[in-house]
């Protein structure tokens, strides 16, 4: 029985709260995610990264300290921030306005770095020309400028493709300043001071091989010229001459790879000075038969054929090939049209193994005679070349 004045207790039922469900969340953040990597994807195709501008300076502070060094002043407020904004339009990939900038900013100060960037942006335009003349006024103020000689590096081509000068250029002291000749071509210069080097770049023509000579000749009664032969790269070549005495001319031969760039350097020796004129020529030395410096190269021949070719200097040897039409003996003889080449032979069976040499011949405008077997049908090959670095013209006959 119910106590009195008390209701009855009714228990409550827990309302079930309605979970709304998880998909839509889902779908939201998957398009959040793809719309993120497309924007990423795009910002970097459209917006020029750090590596877009290698060789670019955009340091305020290599400014500060140019301005140092070159100026012995600070760098005005207005040229740094001209600086720093042609660096940010650079960054944009807004080449053209970065390079209104910095022409504006050289016009005031002269600096290397600021040469540099001109150069740099140029090259991203195609602009070898500007690009070419903006490194030669960065190196012609400072000529180890790192920077500039490693944009140099990366892009040689700028500097080959440079108009051949009739006159030299200043300045030109260094292999990436050198002004750029034809062959063929004179051109006239002048060892301004006791320092003063002039370096003229061309390219060796392409094969075969050849002489290459550089003649100059002294319009000075003070100049005593010397001159040596360099690669691309500023390594030396081992190849060098110098005059004996004051307005003396000179001229040197040498004979690089097919193709190279070579560069070669003129001073005037005990600190002379005076104007000079210089051309670079090929001479044409190698004969008919070339290239033909290896097995693969050999010039085939016929029994009975007699033909005249030349050892053109010591690095050079001549490969022949013949087909032997019947068993037998073949017999190859050099006879010398020079009086300096000392000839040699060297024979190759049909495998490519060498199979015997020619007598030893020690004099000088000797001839050479040599027999070995043949079998029919089979192609036989020989090698002429030149004992004790000689060289020279020879005639050649199988038989």
């Amino acid at each position: 029985m119910a106590a009195p004045g008390l209701a009855p207790i009714r228990k409550r039922r827990k309302r079930r709260t309605r979970q709304l469900p998880l998909w839509p969340f889902g779908v939201l953040l998957l398009i959040a995610s793809v719309t993120t990597l497309v924007w990423l994807i795009l910002g970097r195709i459209t917006r020029p990264s750090a590596q877009n501008l290698a060789g670019y300076i955009d340091s305020s502070i290599t400014l500060r300290e140019e301005h140092v060094r070159f100026y012995n002043s600070a760098v005005q407020p207005a040229v740094e921030q001209d600086f720093a904004a042609a660096a940010a339009m650079a960054r944009r990939g807004d080449s053209g306005n970065a390079l209104s900038a910095l022409e504006k900013i050289s016009r005031t100060v002269s600096l290397p770095a600021v040469y540099n960037d001109l150069g740099v942006l140029y090259l991203k335009q195609h602009d070898d020309g500007h690009a070419r003349a903006a490194f030669r006024e960065a190196l012609s103020r400072d000529s180890d400028y790192p920077q500039t000689r490693a944009n140099l590096a990366d892009h040689e081509e700028i500097l080959n493709s440079a108009p051949p000068v009739t006159q030299e250029a200043e300045p030109n002291d260094t292999h990436l300043m050198a002004n750029v000749v034809a062959l063929g071509r004179p051109f006239g210069a002048e060892v301004a001071t006791a320092e003063d080097i002039d370096c003229f770049r061309f390219k060796a023509p392409p094969a075969p091989r050849d002489i290459l000579a550089v003649e100059v000749q002294n319009l000075s009664a003070t100049l005593i010229p010397s001159l040596g032969v360099f690669d691309g790269t500023d390594r030396f070549l081992g190849w060098s001459q110098a005059a004996q005495q004051p307005g003396a001319s000179l001229s040197a031969r040498f004979s690089p790879q097919p193709n190279s760039t070579l560069v070669v350097h003129v001073w005037g020796s005990q600190k002379s000075t005076g104007k000079y004129r210089t051309v670079v020529r090929a001479l044409k030395a190698f004969d008919a038969y070339e290239p033909n410096d290896d097995l693969p190269g050999s010039r085939p021949l016929t029994i009975g054929q007699s033909i005249e070719a030349n050892i053109m200097d010591a690095a050079d040897t001549d490969f022949y090939s013949f087909a032997a039409p019947e068993s037998g003996i073949a017999r190859v003889e050099i006879r010398n049209r020079s009086t300096t080449l000392i000839p040699a032979l060297t024979t190759y069976s049909p495998d490519h193994h060498t199979s015997g040499f020619g007598p030893e011949v020690k004099t000088a405008g000797s001839n050479l005679i040599h027999t070995f077997q043949v079998k029919p049908k089979q192609t036989y090959y020989i090698q002429v070349w030149s004992r004790s670095n000689t060289a020279g013209a020879y005639s050649l006959t199988i038989q």
